[in-house]
């Protein structure tokens, strides 16, 4: 079925809830990473306290390339030069305990060069390891947003961000305990973020179907698809985790 790419600005046919949960689960996401693996700490804190921000900007810019009617390829390069300087940015600006902003030539010149001597005498690699694993978390956002707002398809995007949050989780972490977030409610939250996600997709793919079969989509029948699949995700997710509390 033919549709033509949609303006930006506009709700995009997957709902602006799709939106809202794949961003969730992003900042989630960063927000696990940054507690577990603190790099760069300085008197600000730590360098991976900026993870939550730049995943939540790559998940923007990921959908904005998504709803374009720039090709994949031209929209993954444009995403990946966000990235760099993104990145680079975010991280001079950590490294020289300055503001983000103003955003002047001198300050950006600056700010490269501050990163570029931090990779050069990073001995303990916590610099290039922030890096990298911003890099990661950026590439996910925009392979996420591509694959709801483009291909229509949430089982990729769900699997993709699920996957780096158990790793997360499996490998370890560099805090104590009682300093981490509770591992439970965290997968709880991802679980019920990523069934809703599904669920909102699958009705995307039903309105296809009827649209197909010349079935006009009534608000009630939407609605009705909605809560009731709220309703079981939710309870699943609160049975599931109660289990394995107990």
């Amino acid at each position: 079925m033919s549709r033509r790419r949609p303006q930006l600005l506009t709700r995009p046919e997957q709902g602006w809830s799709s939106l809202l949960l794949l961003l969730g689960m992003l900042v989630l996401l960063a927000v696990s990473i940054a507690d577990s693996r603190p790099f760069v700490v300085t008197e600000r804190g730590s360098l991976t306290d900026s993870l939550p921000i730049v995943t939540l900007a790559a998940g923007l810019i990921g959908y904005l390339l998504a709803r374009s009617s720039l090709g994949v390829v031209r929209a993954h390069v444009i995403g990946a030069a966000f990235a760099a300087f993104v990145l680079l940015f975010v991280a001079g600006s950590w490294l020289l305990a300055t503001s983000p902003l103003p955003m002047d030539l001198d300050g950006i010149g600056a700010r490269v060069d501050a990163v570029w001597l931090a990779l050069v005498d990073d001995l303990s690699g916590e610099t290039t390891t922030y890096l990298v694993m911003a890099a990661i978390c950026w590439t996910t956002a925009q392979f996420g947003a591509f694959s709801v707002f483009r291909y229509d398809r949430g089982g990729p995007a769900a699997m993709a961000v699920g996957t780096l949050l158990f790793l997360n989780v499996g490998l370890g972490t560099f805090q104590s305990e009682e300093d981490l977030l509770p591992v439970v409610p965290v997968l709880a939250t991802f679980a019920a973020l990523a069934l809703l996600l599904l669920m909102r997709m699958q009705l995307v793919q039903q309105r296809y179907a009827w649209a197909r079969r010349h079935i006009s989509d009534t608000r009630d029948v939407s609605r009705l698809f909605i809560r009731t699949g709220t309703a079981f995700v939710l309870i699943a997710v609160l049975s599931a985790s109660s289990l394995t509390v107990w």
